[in-house]
């Protein structure tokens, strides 16, 4: 929440109310959850990782 806090203050807070509001945020992963499970995606927590490693795992998931 506090990164979304501070994007909406980096980029005003009149038109991005939502954007903090934790039911939208819920809202959103909710929906993100039901198009994961239908496609069958897979689902990597990327939190801490690099760039280079975020590719390098998605690399070895598609087989390259």
């Amino acid at each position: 929440h506090s990164v979304r806090e501070a994007r909406r203050q980096a980029m005003g807070t009149d038109p991005l109310e939502h954007y903090v509001d934790q039911r939208e945020i819920n809202s959103e992963l909710r929906f993100g959850q039901t198009l994961m499970k239908r496609h069958k995606w897979t689902c990597v927590d990327v939190s801490y990782m690099a760039v280079e490693e975020v590719a390098k795992k998605v690399l070895q998931m598609i087989g390259k």
